[in-house]
C-alpha cells in the first residue's frame, strides 16, 4: 500500500495538483455565483420593502369648487369682466402634502384652436401655490379668469345652448350636449420626493346673475347668461355640474414632467423662475 501511495506520489502528483485546483475553482465559481444571488435577492427584497413604505402612506389632496363669483366694471375703454372660483384643497391621504401646485383652465367642446385641437382658456396668475398640507388638513385658494377668457366662454356656452335646444325639439331622448368644462389639477409630492397629481372637471352649465330679474316664464334659460348679456356693474356666477357627478383622477407623475409643465407659466408668475432653476441644478 505505501509503494503504491508512493507510485502516486512521485508519478501523478501534478495530475493531482491540476484536479486539486479544478475543484476550487470550481467551488470558488459556485460560492461566487451563490453569493451574486444572495445579494441580488436581498437588493430585491430591500427594494420591495422601499416600495411598500412608499406606497402604504402617501397624501392624496383633493380639489373641490366651493364657489364662484364673477363681476363686470368698467377699465378705461372696455368693460373688465373676471370670473373666480374659490376651490378647497383638502389631503385625504395619509402622509403630508408638500410644494403643492394647483392649475386651472376651461377646457372648450366646440371651439378648437389652430391646430384642430379643443380649446383651452387657462385661469391668470397661475400657479397657485400651497406650501403644505398635512393628513385631513384643508385649505382654501380662489383662481379667476379674464375678459377675454370669458366672452369665448360665452361664445361656447352659446353655442351648447342653441344645438341643446335644437336637440329637444327634434330628438330629446338623446343625451344633453356637454360644452365647457372647468379642469382642475393639482400637483404635489410626499415627504420623499415622489409627485402626484389629482385632476377634477366639472361641467360649467351656464352663467347666472346674482340678483337675477323676477321669472316671468317657465323657460329655464331665460335670465342666464347666455342668452342674456353682461354689462357693468353686474355681478354673476357660474352654475357647475355636481361635485358628486365631476369625474376625479389620482396618479403618479414625475417631478420632470411637472417642471416642464410649471415652465409655461413663468411669464405670469416669475417668481417661479427662481424656483425652477433651483430644482435643475
Amino acid at each position: 500500500m505505501l509503494e503504491f501511495i508512493k507510485i502516486i506520489n512521485n508519478d501523478y502528483a501534478g495530475v493531482l495538483s491540476l484536479l486539486t485546483s479544478l475543484v476550487m475553482v470550481v467551488i470558488t465559481i459556485i460560492y461566487v455565483m451563490h453569493t451574486k444571488s444572495q445579494a441580488y435577492y436581498a437588493k430585491e427584497s430591500a427594494e420591495l420593502v422601499a416600495k411598500q413604505i412608499k406606497t402604504d402612506k402617501q397624501p392624496c389632496v383633493v380639489p373641490h369648487v366651493s364657489d364662484s363669483n364673477g363681476t363686470a366694471f368698467e377699465a378705461t375703454d372696455y368693460t373688465r369682466m373676471q370670473l373666480g372660483f374659490t376651490i378647497k384643497l383638502k389631503n385625504f391621504g395619509d402622509s403630508p402634502a408638500i410644494n403643492i401646485y394647483t392649475l386651472a383652465d376651461i377646457e372648450l367642446q366646440f371651439l378648437m384652436d389652430p391646430d384642430g385641437n379643443k380649446k383651452m382658456l387657462p385661469a391668470s396668475l397661475l400657479p397657485s401655490f400651497t406650501q403644505a398640507l398635512s393628513s385631513d388638513e384643508e385649505t382654501e385658494i380662489n383662481i379667476h379668469f379674464e375678459t377675454s377668457e370669458i366672452k369665448t366662454l360665452i361664445c361656447e356656452l352659446r353655442k351648447t345652448e342653441e344645438m341643446n335646444w335644437e336637440r329637444i325639439r327634434t330628438n330629446p331622448s338623446q343625451n344633453h350636449y356637454n360644452g365647457a368644462n372647468l379642469i382642475i389639477r393639482v400637483f404635489f409630492k410626499n415627504i420623499m420626493g415622489q409627485w402626484f397629481e389629482s385632476a377634477i372637471s366639472y361641467e360649467i352649465a351656464w352663467l347666472e346673475y346674482k340678483n337675477p330679474p323676477a321669472q316671468k316664464t317657465n323657460n329655464l334659460n331665460e335670465n342666464t347668461i347666455p342668452p342674456k348679456e353682461i354689462h357693468e356693474g353686474d355681478e354673476f356666477k357660474a352654475v357647475l355640474s355636481s361635485h358628486h357627478l365631476a369625474p376625479f383622477v389620482f396618479t403618479m407623475t414625475t417631478e420632470e414632467s411637472v417642471i416642464s409643465l410649471l415652465q409655461k407659466y413663468t411669464d405670469e408668475s416669475p417668481w417661479l423662475s427662481t424656483v425652477l432653476k433651483d430644482k435643475c441644478n
